[in-house]
């Protein structure tokens, strides 16, 4: 699956995922060398930085980017 990953400093990766679970994601990223991991701590993903980022992928029939939130398990969704 391609997508999108923003970092809080405004900068957007291009990257394919390898892998996906409920707690973790590895893809393969745009100007990296390596596979990236991500782990969710709590109802946040963060880099192997600590940084938190954001998923984006891009929609058929959507003009723009658009943001999906999986909660974490046991987090209700809408909950804040």
């Amino acid at each position: 699956m391609y997508t999108l990953i923003a970092y809080r400093a405004g900068i957007m990766v291009e990257v394919v995922v390898l892998k996906a679970m409920e707690d973790r994601m590895r893809v393969a990223a745009a100007g990296f060398p390596d596979a990236v991991e991500f782990r969710r701590v709590d109802a946040q993903w963060t880099a192997e930085s600590g940084e938190v980022v954001e998923f984006e992928f891009m929609l058929a029939e959507a003009a723009e980017p658009s943001t999906i939130a999986k909660p974490a398990p046991g987090v209700a969704a809408g909950a804040a």
